[in-house]
């Protein structure tokens, strides 16, 4: 399976918590939320959507949502190491 590019929105956040003896302690927590794979799959889905010619079957257009959203990460990764 492909990358999935790492989370598209992370959120990291703190919050007060306390130990197994009730002592203070900070703990951080991160929600990640959806991957940066999945959300370039949504986008691809809206502008594929509004093309009545390409909605030959829901498995179809997924295919290729997630197909450019694999080449999109691809060509992302390959810019970020130069």
């Amino acid at each position: 399976m492909p990358s999935n590019g790492g989370p598209a929105f992370p959120v990291l956040y703190s919050t007060d918590a306390h130990d197994a003896d009730d002592a203070p302690c900070n703990v951080t927590m991160a929600n990640e939320g959806m991957s940066l794979r999945d959300w370039f799959a949504g986008q691809v889905l809206v502008a594929v959507a509004g093309r009545a010619d390409s909605m030959r079957s829901v498995e179809g257009v997924a295919r290729i949502a997630y197909a450019i959203a694999d080449e999109m990460l691809k060509m992302r990764n390959e810019q970020q190491s130069n």
